[in-house]
This record gives C-alpha cells, sequence and structure tokens, in this order.
C-alpha cells in the first residue's frame, strides 16, 4: 500500500500521529496550572482553571455563563471538602470534626490529642 509516498507502515504511523497532535494542539492548548502552599486545601488544578474561565466570563459580561460556571465550582468544591470530613464523623468525637472546621476556615488550633481515628 502506498499512500502520500509513503510505504513504511511505522512513518504512515508517524505522519498520522504527528498531523492529529498538531491538530489537537491547535483546538485544545496545554495550558499550566499552578497551586501554590497559599491556595486553600480545596483547589485543584480543575477547580482553579473553572475559576479562571468564570473570571473570564465576568469580565466579558458573560453573566449568565459565569454564574452556571460558578455552580460548577461550588459543586467541585463541595464535593472535594465533604471527603475531607468523612474520617472526622461521630465515631472520632466533636473534636476531630471542629479540627477540620477549623483548618479550613485557616484558624490554627494547636492540638495536644493523642488518639487518632
Amino acid at each position: 500500500m502506498n499512500f502520500l509516498g509513503i510505504s513504511d507502515v511505522q512513518e504512515a504511523w508517524n505522519l498520522f500521529y504527528h498531523l492529529a497532535y498538531s491538530r489537537l494542539e491547535c483546538i485544545y492548548p496545554i495550558r499550566t496550572i499552578t497551586i501554590t502552599s497559599k491556595d486553600p486545601e480545596f483547589m485543584t488544578s480543575e477547580i482553579k482553571s473553572l475559576l479562571r474561565c468564570k473570571n473570564r466570563l465576568m469580565r466579558r459580561g458573560h453573566v449568565e455563563k459565569a454564574e452556571s460556571l460558578g455552580k460548577r465550582v461550588t459543586k467541585a468544591i463541595k464535593k472535594i471538602t465533604s471527603l475531607t470530613f468523612t474520617g472526622a464523623g461521630h465515631k472520632c468525637g466533636t473534636k476531630a470534626l471542629w479540627d477540620q472546621v477549623s483548618k479550613h476556615t485557616k484558624k490554627s488550633t494547636v492540638t495536644n490529642s493523642r488518639h487518632h481515628c
């Protein structure tokens, strides 16, 4: 089989891969999202990307689209934070729960507890 003057299967595959990758790169460019220690614990690269997009929409005056995206962000944050609180249930007592609440509200507490659940 001879396509575009290519008779080697590996060479044809390499050409296909290069063309497909370059087209995808044009449509979906790779973006870098940096998560720092100053970001809240629930911040993920997906949430940060959604927040940037929401802010961009707000600046352009697309309020309805931004509000819709804001609901997705809220849902993602709730999902992340609810996973954090699953270990601080009734078995560990209210101290473990309030330690988690304080951690998320940036209140620092010193704990002398030696029991871990």
